[in-house]
C-alpha cells in the first residue's frame, strides 16, 4: 500500500511538469506586451500569464530566481521622514508603516495642563499677581473687592487690571511711583522734595524726615522758630548783637560798642578793641573823620589822634602838631572831636592846614 501511494505521488509530479512544459512551449517570444495576447505580459522576452504563478496581481512572478514587482501598490510604505515602525524587527520587511504628520501628538506645555481649584486661576504669562516670582494658581479677583488701592479697576476673565492714581505704581497700586515716598505714619505715597511743591523759600528748605519718611519744609541751618525767623547770633553776628531773619538773609542789630559791618565784627566810633572787646574811653570820638556821622550827629572836623589803652584806660593820643580844641564833644547836634585843632606853636610837618 505504501508503495502504491509513493508511486502515485511520482506520477502526479510528472503530470504537473509536463503541463508546465507545455505552457512554456505554447508561450510566444516577445519584445513587449504588444507582442502577447490573451492578457499575457512580456517577461524576459517571453509572453507569460501574469496569474499563472500565484493568482494575485499584487504578488511577484518568479523567473530565473529573480523577483519582479508587478504592481507598485505592493510597496505600501510611504516616503516620509517620520519614524518607521517594524513590528517584527526586520528592517527589510514590507510590514513597516508610518504615522502621518497630522497624527503625531505634540508635547504639551506643562503650564497649560495645570488645573487650579475652583475659585482660583493660573496666572497669565508675565503677570505675577501674588508677587512671588513664580507662575501658579492664585485666587480669582473682581473689582467689587476694590483691589486697586483707589485706582481704576477693569475686570478680565478671572482677575483685574489696575490704573493707579498719581503717586502710586505696581500690579495692585500698592507701591510708590518715582518721586514719591511711602510715609511710615499713614502708609501713603507722598511727593518727595523734587516732585512736591512745598514752598520752602527764604530761611526754609525742603528735607525728608528720616523717621516719618515724608518731605516737608524745615528751617535752614542756623535758623529757628515757628516761621524760621530767628537766626543764630553767634554764627551771623559774632555774639555782638541780635539776629533776625529777613527772607533768606540774617540781619544783625549790633550792640552799642560794636558796628562796622553786617556781622558786628568791628568796634563802634568812640570804642577801641581791647582783649577781644570794644571798650569806651577814647571820648569824643578819637579818629573820627570830618563829614561822617555818629548816630544822627555829624562830625565837623577830622581827629588826628589815635585811641590807645594806657594803664587799662582808653586814651586818645594826638599826633604831633595837633591838640584838643577849646570846645569838643557833641555840641548842638554836631560833634567836635578831640585832636582836631592844629598846634600853631608846634605845627605838624607841612604846617597847619588853612
Amino acid at each position: 500500500m505504501k508503495f502504491l501511494n509513493f508511486l502515485s505521488v511520482i506520477v502526479l509530479s510528472l503530470i504537473c511538469l509536463t503541463i508546465a512544459s507545455c505552457i512554456q512551449e505554447d508561450a510566444d517570444e516577445c519584445v513587449n506586451a504588444l507582442d502577447c495576447v490573451n492578457g499575457f505580459i512580456c517577461l524576459d522576452g517571453v509572453c507569460v500569464d501574469p496569474n499563472s504563478s500565484t493568482g494575485d496581481s499584487d504578488k511577484t512572478l518568479v523567473d530565473n530566481d529573480t523577483a519582479v514587482l508587478l504592481d507598485n501598490d505592493i510597496a505600501d510604505t510611504e516616503n516620509d521622514d517620520d519614524q518607521l515602525f517594524d513590528f517584527d524587527n526586520n528592517e527589510n520587511d514590507m510590514d513597516q508603516t508610518t504615522i502621518p504628520d497630522d497624527e503625531v501628538d505634540e508635547v504639551p506645555d506643562p503650564d497649560t495642563v495645570v488645573e487650579c481649584e475652583p475659585g482660583y486661576h493660573l496666572e497669565a504669562e508675565g503677570d505675577d499677581e501674588n508677587g512671588d516670582g513664580n507662575r501658579g494658581c492664585v485666587k480669582n479677583v473682581t473689582c467689587i473687592s476694590e483691589p486697586c488701592n483707589g485706582g481704576q479697576c477693569t475686570e478680565l476673565e478671572f482677575t483685574v487690571t489696575c490704573k493707579c492714581i498719581t503717586g502710586y505704581a505696581g500690579r495692585w497700586c500698592t507701591d510708590c511711583d518715582t518721586g514719591y515716598l511711602k510715609s511710615t505714619v499713614d502708609d501713603k505715597c507722598k511727593a518727595d522734595c523734587t516732585t512736591g511743591s512745598y514752598g520752602c523759600t527764604g530761611s526754609k528748605e525742603c528735607v525728608v524726615d528720616p523717621v516719618k519718611n515724608e518731605a516737608g519744609c524745615v528751617c535752614a541751618e542756623f535758623f529757628s522758630g515757628t516761621e524760621c525767623t530767628t537766626c543764630d547770633a553767634a554764627h551771623f553776628c559774632n555774639n555782638h548783637g541780635t539776629c533776625a531773619a529777613s527772607g533768606a538773609n540774617a540781619v544783625c542789630t549790633c550792640y552799642d560798642s560794636w558796628a562796622g559791618d553786617a556781622s558786628c565784627s568791628k568796634c563802634a566810633a568812640g570804642y577801641i578793641s581791647y582783649e577781644g572787646n570794644c571798650v569806651e574811653g577814647c571820648a569824643y570820638y578819637c579818629e573820627a573823620t570830618a563829614g561822617s556821622f555818629i548816630g544822627s550827629s555829624m562830625v565837623t572836623a577830622t581827629s588826628y589822634g589815635t585811641c590807645q589803652i594806657v594803664s587799662g584806660t582808653a586814651t586818645c593820643v594826638c599826633d604831633a602838631g595837633w591838640e584838643n580844641p577849646t570846645l569838643y564833644g557833641n555840641i548842638g547836634g554836631f560833634i567836635i572831636p578831640v585832636c582836631s585843632q592844629c598846634d600853631t606853636d608846634n605845627p605838624p610837618v607841612g604846617g597847619c592846614p588853612e
